[in-house]
């Protein structure tokens, strides 16, 4: 027993002066890197430790520093290799290893395609790769001094007629190369150039086209955009609808046709009767006024621009701070939602519409939102005297009324009557023009308004047909003549008589006295 407790001591101090011994280092780093591939493989840090020592089994030379906690090297074979790393302190504290099986990598097949392998200067030819197993791609174009892309797709235009022979070379992750070419044709096609005049204009818009075209050709073709094509090198066209026309000439000679050149063409309408207006229905009320708009114009809608914020082709500013963000609120649609307005004051509302050619049209509308407005209806504005006319208040938010009746014939405003009932009828008994005025009020607060009534004169009868042929019987006394025209001229309801008209009937009745033997006087 006690020679038991005697090697445990032993044991004990044995322990404490060497330590617990530390689990191996763990080497970071892949163990299965591809033939020319560089890895780096790096280890913790482990305490106390002065240094590291590297080393790799078959040998191979390290690429960095092989004292610190990481190491790199480059396999230039297909090979299993042993990786081992020593912390040092004077002493070796730690240790730790790594398989690593480098494997060969698949050769690279070079392969791709061409949009085209033939046709007339200027050629613009894409090409697209399709290798296999390629870790890195280069492209050369078969002209000097041509950049060399290493893109999968490249894109070269052949300006200049002649044969071409374009490669591609790709290559593995292990540098290993293959290489694939094409052969690329450029022949001399006519080369042109257009000249349009004017682009842009009035339906019916007529338009100059003059081109040139060099290398022989022998055809020609507009294409106008509007279905109408022409065959010769200058030309002609009236387009006769508004709209938008892409033009497009071309020139074919024996080796093909050129590139097309293009233009573009736009037609209004009749740009001076064009108008903008807005419809607002209210366009007065008492808050919160919901307010419905609509846009009224003459402008086509395909000479608009198209709607949203981006196009803009509408744009409407209701006068109002929407959102509380401090800016009016817009719409971009031709037709608007309805915009509601919650407090007091009058909005300006202003609609734009800009065309395809950029040239805006606008028009404005005052939208007035109030506790108290005046409005009142009439069912006549005009007539013959006597008028009577029924007024009909159509106000918000009064609680009392008063009705001022003006007669306005020589350019003052003369009061000839004042009501106060809601709602009044009133007889215009003489010809002229009045204004009627009425005055909302609500507390102290008054607004007023105004209509204007024209009255005409009463209708008048048609006269008496004057003799033609003198009496053979004994006529009326002229007394009693004289009583029954006088009577017809003074009546209430008749019109002023003519002056003319008594003269004659005071000279036919002076005869009738002085020449009395073409009457039968009574004895």
């Amino acid at each position: 027993m006690r020679k038991l407790l005697v090697l445990l001591l032993v044991l004990g101090l044995v322990i404490g002066c060497v330590g617990v011994v530390s689990a191996a280092m763990t080497i970071s780093g892949s163990a299965s890197p591809k033939v020319n591939e560089t890895i780096t493989y790096s280890v913790s840090p482990v305490d106390n430790a002065t240094g590291y020592v590297w080393s790799i089994s078959p040998s191979l030379s390290p690429t960095t520093d092989p004292t610190g906690t990481s190491i790199s090297y480059k396999f230039t074979e297909a090979k299993t290799y042993t990786l081992s790393v020593k912390a040092m302190n004077g002493t070796e504290l730690n240790n730790g290893s790594k398989m690593i099986n480098v494997t060969q990598v698949s050769p690279p097949v070079a392969s791709f395609t061409a949009s085209s392998q033939e046709g007339g200067a200027p050629l613009t030819v894409t090409f697209t790769s399709t290798s296999t197993n390629a870790a890195s791609l280069i492209w050369d174009f078969g002209v000097s001094g041509a950049s060399k892309p290493t893109t999968t797709s490249a894109t070269y235009t052949y300006d200049t007629p002649g044969t071409y022979t374009v490669k591609l070379t790709a290559k593995n992750s292990a540098d290993v190369g293959n290489e694939t070419t094409k052969t690329i044709t450029v022949t001399q096609v006519p080369v042109t150039t257009i000249d349009v005049s004017p682009k842009t204009g009035v339906a019916p818009l007529n338009v100059t086209f003059k081109s040139t075209a060099t290398n022989s050709p022998t055809s020609y073709r507009w294409e106008f955009g509007d279905g109408r094509t022409a065959t010769t090198l200058n030309t002609n066209h009236t387009y006769t609808e508004p709209g938008t026309y892409n033009v497009s000439f071309t020139a074919t000679n024996e080796n093909g046709t050129s590139v097309a050149r293009t233009d573009q063409i736009t037609v209004t309408g009749n740009t001076s009767a064009y108008k903008v207006a807005i419809d607002a229905t209210p366009v007065k009320g008492v808050a919160p006024l919901t307010v419905k708009f609509k846009l009224n114009t003459t402008i086509p809608v395909d000479e608009i621009k198209g709607e949203g914020s981006s196009n803009k082709g509408y744009e409407w500013d209701f006068g109002y701070d929407g959102d509380a963000d401090g800016t009016n609120e817009y719409s971009y649609d031709r037709e608007p939602k309805d915009q509601t307005y919650s407090e007091d004051g009058t909005y300006t509302v202003k609609v734009t519409v800009t065309t395809k050619l950029g040239k805006p049209y606008s028009a404005e509308i005052k939208i007035t939102v109030s506790d108290l407005l005046a409005a009142f209806d009439a069912s006549a504005t005009s007539g013959p005297a006597p008028l009577e006319v029924k007024f009909t208040d159509k106000s918000s938010g009064p609680t009392s009324w008063k009705w001022s009746i003006y007669k306005t014939d020589d350019g003052s405003r003369t009061l000839q009557k004042e009501l106060t009932n809601q709602n009044i009828t009133y007889t215009f008994d003489r010809e002229g023009k009045y204004e009627v005025e009425l005055a909302a009020k609500k507390g102290s607060k008054s607004v007023t308004t105004y209509k204007e009534i024209v009255v005409s004169a009463k209708a008048t009868t048609a006269p008496t047909t004057k003799a033609t042929t003198k009496a053979t019987t004994a006529p009326t006394t002229a007394a009693t003549t004289m009583e029954v025209r006088a009577a017809a001229l003074s009546a209430d309801d008749s019109p002023v008589p003519n002056p003319m008209d008594i003269i004659e009937e005071f000279i036919r009745l002076l005869k009738v006295m002085l020449v009395p033997d073409n009457y039968t006087l009574a004895p």
